[in-house]
């Protein structure tokens, strides 16, 4: 098949083609770029993409398309100037600066949009600074605009190094705070009215008779150490001379149940009396 006839096929039917640009959900230079890698791929010419191009136009993009003059619409060079002109028309870097300051992690659908959207505006914002700089610009507020103040602190100890680390570390910090939150708090002694300590109390001993039986009185085999890795969290239990709670892990299980007199001491008199 010769070139011309191939062109006219990939005209009829392309190999590729863009998505559709309706001025919002994508950024114009991004949607020409898009559209450029088409138009290669199919051979399109500038006669043909000034014919092509609005047919992929939507919304907003379509009616300003419809305002243009004959002359603008049939020159292609012409058309792409118009379509920058009005979706990303050069702007004061204050003005992006703003943007940046007043960017929040609501506003995207994930952190990945978050990040590509700070980094534009960081370029546009401040021009003329290295890559390096644009990149350490870019984690800086990527940070600030994350919802969750925990990740926020976290991100700032761990400094990253660059912005999709700075993606990466958010998206696990995320994943490890909403764990936490969803799980369930081990009650103290000290928190609770006298009168339900002993009932809060029995709750506890049993957690820990479970996890003693999962303990062997020697060294640890393979999977119990496993099992070990998820027992329940050590429970505080108050004392007479320390009002300080005791916090007992599996390890300290044995001692405790041979006897903690004091311990015991202050349950008979002031739970059980």
């Amino acid at each position: 098949m010769t070139k011309s006839r191939l062109r006219a096929n990939c005209q009829i039917n392309p190999i590729v083609t863009p998505i559709c640009f309706d001025g919002k959900q994508m950024e114009i230079r991004d949607w020409l770029s898009q559209f450029e890698n088409c138009r290669a791929i199919n051979l399109w010419t500038d006669d043909q993409c000034v014919k092509i191009l609005p047919t992929f136009l939507r919304a907003q993009a379509l009616q300003l398309y419809n305002d243009m003059t004959l002359i603008e619409k049939g020159d292609y060079g012409s058309l792409i100037k118009f379509l920058i002109q009005k979706f990303d028309p050069i702007q004061d870097p204050g003005v992006y600066l703003s943007q940046l300051h007043s960017m929040t992690q609501s506003s995207f659908k994930s952190l990945l949009q978050l990040s590509s959207a700070v980094f534009r505006l960081v370029c546009k914002a401040y021009p003329s600074i290295d890559s390096d700089s644009k990149q350490k610009m870019s984690i800086q507020y990527f940070i600030d605009a994350l919802s969750d103040s925990e990740v926020q602190k976290q991100l700032r100890r761990l400094s990253p190094k660059t912005l999709a680390e700075a993606v990466d570390l958010a998206l696990r910090e995320e994943s490890y705070v909403t764990l936490e939150k969803k799980r369930p708090k081990t009650q103290s002694l000290s928190e609770v009215e006298p009168s339900d300590q002993f009932s809060v109390f029995s709750k506890q001993l049993e957690e820990l008779r479970e996890c003693v039986a999962k303990l062997s009185v020697g060294k640890f085999s393979a999977d119990r150490v496993e099992e070990a890795a998820v027992a329940p969290a050590p429970i505080q239990i108050c004392s007479i001379s320390n009002p300080k709670p005791h916090h007992l892990y599996p390890a300290d299980v044995g001692d405790f149940l041979l006897g903690d007199l004091e311990i015991m001491s202050f349950i008979k008199l002031n739970i059980l009396s």
